[in-house]
C-alpha cells in the first residue's frame, strides 16, 4: 500500500507552484503600488514647489512699486524666487553644477 502523497505527488506539487505563483504576484503588485505611490509623491513635491514659486513670483508682481525703490529687496527676492525654482528641479532630478539658466529652463520643462 502507498501513501497517499506517493500517489497524488503532482497535486502537491501544484499547490506549491500555485502558492509560489500566488506571492510572487503578490509581491509584484505591492511593488507596483509602491512606485505609483513614489510618482505621486514627486509630483506632490513639486506642486508644493511650483505653488511657493508662483505665490513668490505674485508677490513680487505686488510689490513691483516697492521693489523699484529697494533694489537690495528686489534681489533678495529673486534670489528667493531661484532658490525655490532650484528645489523644484531638485524634486525631479539633479542640479548639481546646473546654471540659473538651465534650472530656469529645466523648471520650464517640468511644465510650471
Amino acid at each position: 500500500m502507498t501513501s497517499w502523497w506517493r500517489q497524488h505527488w503532482r497535486l502537491g506539487l501544484a499547490l506549491i507552484v500555485t502558492a509560489v505563483g500566488l506571492f510572487a504576484m503578490l509581491l509584484l503588485y505591492a511593488l507596483r503600488k509602491r512606485q505609483e505611490a513614489q510618482k505621486l509623491q514627486v509630483q506632490l513635491g513639486l506642486l508644493n514647489a511650483s505653488m511657493r514659486v508662483a505665490g513668490l513670483e505674485a508677490d513680487k508682481a505686488a510689490r513691483v512699486g516697492e521693489l523699484a525703490q529697494n533694489a537690495e529687496a528686489a534681489t533678495a527676492l529673486d534670489a528667493e524666487i531661484a532658490k525655490a525654482k532650484t528645489d523644484a528641479v531638485a524634486i525631479a532630478q539633479s542640479v548639481k553644477g546646473m546654471s540659473d539658466a538651465e534650472i530656469a529652463e529645466a523648471f520650464k520643462k517640468l511644465g510650471y
